[in-house]
């Protein structure tokens, strides 16, 4: 199989990074071939001779399949499921090199009989953990143990949605980062569809009295919120006037609420939705799934079980066109899932193409152009409900989506608007709005008075969002020598990447002394950095005209 250059870049950079052993983890956004890249990743490994073999983790029956059907394709070895009623071969006449398991699976038993024992981690050299977004729960924890006993191991971790809405952090599961890759990069290189924002205003809809529990809203009270007949009626029928003919999903806040949508759809078109959810009977999921990706039904109303392990393949050749989001979200993980059920261009749209231009010429020109992603809008009270511009904005960029935001709730009703486009849009103003604030000198001014008070104002720069697993790791000794050379006062609890920051911004910024001296002469001390403002400054004092 040949990858596209952005694949070959992160199979490279996880091969670096587990060069010596260890762990680390690969971020990707849904539709971007995670699976493909992991099973690259196993085929490189196994290329190297060592003898050892490779297990790969999961949590659910989907993507456990998905797996050993894609590895068996590129790496061309047996692959053997360790789940439920299916077996690996584990004895002395053989052992297949590749085996996919569930954790369920995996801790079954009690003691030392749990099914993970039958395997020998002497055995295995590479464990990859698929959606490790999971990893930190304590299923993941002591199957990991077990293999990673003595630490010869290797362990990737590959997921889409890193940041958990409970903030625990993954840097106590992996090492290291090796590759990022999100939504927003998937679009704007056309290898994603792009992503158009609707708001529907339900006058009905009121959130404000559901609790949060585990960071995201009460699943009993949003299902009480979602099934109030005024507001199941307020968001279905304008779904279907929206929709037109196009195909969409629809994730659900509870089954009875996942029932209720679609019961109300069929009334309008006869047969056109059925709804699924965990309790599905296996056969049947797949079959509503295939039918509903051969075009049989319009909707597919579904409750947890289309955010991860499912793809839709398109064979109406026209894909998922709507994500109905009548289940909100406090989370930005669990709202990337859903979206991106939707964001994969059709089949082979824009393989073979070479450009980032040309690829959105040709997803431009599909018969899926784009997806549209419909938000419904009512009295959210005290929650921060997530939106496109959360998931587009990453990590980092939290401003840029509160004013993404704010627009489309003001833009976005009763019409589609480019996320993308409004988030550059947002972005360019803000950077203007940036600039007039410097012009007048108020940066330099706050430097003074919050020098001793906050480091990040000192170098003019706000505390980034981070990821939850860079939360975990501190700054180095070396970085805080640093920053003492420096004269910029260290916070408590301060991480890697912060000091990281801390670093760049201080060189890159006069010292208050060297601020105040610039300005006395007439010149921006914006336009300099320390060791040009120290050249700037010796001119000066030597009756030359400073120059930069």
């Amino acid at each position: 199989m040949e990858l596209r250059k952005y694949q070959d870049d992160a199979v490279r950079a996880a091969m670096e990074s587990l060069r010596g052993g260890g762990s680390t983890l690969l971020v990707m956004a849904t539709g971007l071939g995670k699976t493909v890249v992991f099973s690259e990743i196993i085929r490189r490994y196994m290329a190297q001779g060592t003898g050892r073999r490779a297990l790969v983790l999961a949590h659910r029956a989907e993507l456990i399949h998905q797996a050993a059907e894609k590895i068996r394709a590129i790496v061309g070895c047996d692959v053997e499921i360790e789940m439920g009623d299916l077996r690996a071969h584990e004895d002395r006449f053989y052992r297949a090199p590749v085996v996919v398991s569930s954790v369920a699976t995996q801790v079954a038993g009690s003691g030392d009989r749990k099914r993970m024992h039958k395997f020998n981690p002497e055995h295995f050299g590479i464990v990859v953990v698929d959606e490790a977004h999971h990893a930190v729960a304590g299923s993941y924890e002591r199957t990991l143990a077990h293999y990673m006993q003595g630490n010869r191991c290797r362990l990737l971790g590959v997921t889409a949605t890193p940041d958990r809405a409970d903030e625990i952090a993954l840097g106590k599961v992996f090492g290291s980062v090796c590759f990022e890759y999100g939504i927003r990069q998937g679009i704007e290189d056309g290898w994603l569809a792009p992503i158009m924002q609707r708001m529907v205003s339900v006058r009905s809809l009121d959130y404000s009295q559901c609790r949060t529990t585990a960071g995201d809203l009460n699943g009993a009270d949003l299902d009480g919120v979602m099934q109030y007949e005024e507001t199941l009626h307020g968001m279905v029928y304008p779904t279907i006037e929206i929709a037109g003919d196009r195909r969409g999903l629809i994730f659900a806040a509870s089954v009875a609420h996942a029932d209720r949508v679609a019961e109300i759809i069929n009334r309008h078109r006869a047969g056109s939705a059925v709804s699924v959810n965990a309790s599905t009977p296996a056969d049947d999921r797949r079959n509503l799934f295939r039918g509903f990706s051969e075009g049989r039904y319009q909707w597919l109303v579904n409750v947890g079980v289309a955010t991860e392990g499912w793809d839709d393949s398109a064979l109406d050749r026209r894909g998922v066109q709507i994500v109905a989001m009548m289940r909100p979200t406090k989370s930005r993980a669990l709202y990337s899932q859903m979206i991106g059920r939707g964001t994969r261009p059709l089949p082979g749209c824009v393989d073979g193409i070479e450009g980032a231009d040309a690829r959105r010429r040709a997803i431009a020109s599909s018969a899926k152009p784009h997806i549209t992603v419909l938000d419904y809008c009512g009295n959210a009270g005290r929650h921060r409900l997530v939106h496109c511009a959360d998931a587009l904005a990453g990590k980092d960029r939290d401003v840029i989506a509160d004013r993404a935001g704010a627009a489309m709730r003001r833009d976005a009703v009763d019409a589609d608007v480019d996320v993308l486009a409004l988030m550059t849009r947002e972005e360019a103003e803000l950077k203007r709005e940036q600039e007039a604030e410097r012009r007048r000198g108020l940066r330099v001014k706050a430097a003074y008075v919050s020098a001793l008070i906050d480091p990040f104002a000192l170098v003019d720069l706000a505390p980034d969002r981070q990821q939850a697993w860079e939360k975990g790791i501190p700054a180095s000794e070396k970085q805080l020598s640093v920053l003492r050379r420096l004269k910029v006062g260290i916070p408590d609890r301060l991480t890697r990447k912060e000091a990281s920051r801390l670093i760049d911004a201080a060189i890159s910024t006069p010292t208050p002394k060297q601020s105040a001296v610039l300005l006395r002469a007439g010149l921006d001390p914006a336009n300099y950095d320390r060791r040009s403002a120290s050249a700037a400054i010796d001119q000066i004092m030597q009756g030359k005209e400073a120059t930069r």
